[in-house]
């Protein structure tokens, strides 16, 4: 028994001495190779997941109507050339994937900030680690501090200067922080300065620069906390407001004079860029609402407490262009809606009370809809009830324009805000 194990044994020994005597030889042998033309039309498409989740900043391009940024608060920073018809990842090479803020440099479109980490305080939340910086449209970034802020809220580049920064930076959701506050960069993000401080658990939200002089700055103050067990809405606390700078940023005041102080949250900023004079907030608090000032922010006026209307954001938009092309988009408009009947969804601010409207369905080119939906009268809604006669809210300088319509009475929006 022994002497067969011996030569069992000594037989695996020389299978062993041989193969690894043979190694050299195999490895000198030259690898297989592919031809790269059996695999150099394969492409690669996305097959899913289609779900892209919340998206909290976006920013078109002055000069560039067709180029758009959006930061999703889980997939980085996007951007579009033709409209958003296609998208393309550009942030990708970086560490970080919540974006909370983008500011496209007005006097300059190839200068970019982005700040990371979603500034909208759900239950599931994800930090960011401070701000980027792109001075090739998007092509290459550069980190460029404010590491501790965590969540940003908003940044805004001065009009003529793409230097001149300002960043609202919420800070750490689940406790206090210093890192929090307004801070504002002379250098294009090489150094930074907090100027607005309130406290370790106050942070910040919003800015908007007075579109007729920069040195304005307003900014909003939120003392917000996430809890440690479950809710979906975050924690107020004292100390929220809005605040005003007429030294770009170096003093501030706080106002108060018609805004809500019980409960007071998140507040949006606006200023009417046809009137700078009108300015616009929009506040979370048991008494609050759509406010507006029109003498700079100095007193308020409640005009909405829907709370239909209360949003995280406010923006205003003014239309410039009276051209041939603008009267006859909005003459066809006036006129498929005239057919349909319909009412379309245009927010409408007659004295600074927003109103809504329904949503017309979508039309293909012969005017059938688009939409399933069970046959009914003409003219009636799903109840078999009437619908009112359409409206179609214009801006005052369209009115003129549209008389060519066909001479119908349109109701006029006020200043400074934008239908459609």
């Amino acid at each position: 028994m022994i002497s067969r194990f011996l030569r069992v044994a000594s037989g695996a020994v020389i299978a062993c001495t041989l193969t690894l005597a043979a190694l050299p030889r195999l490895a000198a042998q030259p690898a297989a190779t592919i031809n790269p033309a059996l695999y150099s039309a394969l492409k690669w498409r996305m097959v899913g997941p289609f779900r892209a989740g919340r998206v909290n900043a976006i920013s078109g391009v002055i000069g560039q109507p067709n180029t758009f940024y959006f930061g999703s608060v889980g997939g980085g920073v996007w951007k579009s050339t033709n409209i958003g018809r296609t998208w393309t990842p550009i942030f990708d090479a970086n560490n970080v994937a919540s974006i909370g803020a983008i500011a496209v440099a007005p006097s300059n479109p190839d200068v970019l900030y982005v700040g990371t980490g979603e500034a909208d305080m759900r239950d599931s939340i994800a930090f960011g680690d401070g701000m980027y910086k792109s001075t090739d449209a998007g092509k290459t970034w550069k980190h460029i501090g404010l590491e501790s802020t965590r969540q940003i809220g908003k940044v805004i580049v001065h009009p003529r200067d793409p230097n001149i920064v300002f960043v609202a930076a919420l800070g750490h959701v689940y406790g206090p922080h210093p890192d929090r506050g307004v801070y504002r960069s002379r250098d294009g993000g090489a150094t930074w300065q907090k100027v607005l401080f309130k406290g370790d658990s106050i942070g910040a939200i919003d800015l908007a620069f007075d579109p007729s002089n920069p040195q304005t700055v307003f900014a909003a103050m939120w003392a917000v906390r996430r809890p440690p067990w479950f809710i979906y809405t975050p924690a107020n606390g004292p100390g929220s407001g809005l605040f005003k700078s007429v030294d770009g940023g170096t003093t501030w005041s706080q106002l108060t004079n018609g805004l809500p102080t019980a409960g007071l949250g998140r507040m949006g900023i606006a200023i009417a860029p046809a009137n700078p004079r009108r300015v616009y907030v929009i506040a979370d608090a048991k008494e609050g609402g759509l406010f507006r000032s029109d003498d700079g922010g100095a007193t308020f006026t409640r005009t909405s407490g829907d709370p239909a209307h209360l949003g995280p954001r406010l923006v205003l938009h003014q239309d410039r262009r009276r051209s041939e092309e603008r009267r006859r988009r909005l003459c066809a408009q006036h006129r498929r809606l005239q057919i349909h009947r319909r009412r379309p969804h245009l927010g409408r601010a007659d004295q600074g009370v927003a109103r809504r409207r329904r949503l017309p369905p979508v039309m293909d080119r012969a005017g059938r809809s688009l939409a399933p939906r069970a046959r009914r009268r003409p003219g009636s809604d799903r109840l078999g009830r009437r619908r009112p006669e359409l409206e179609l809210l214009v801006q005052p300088a369209d009115r003129a324009a549209l008389s060519r319509c066909g001479g119908l009475p349109f109701p006029v929006l006020a200043d400074g805000l934008a239908a459609g």
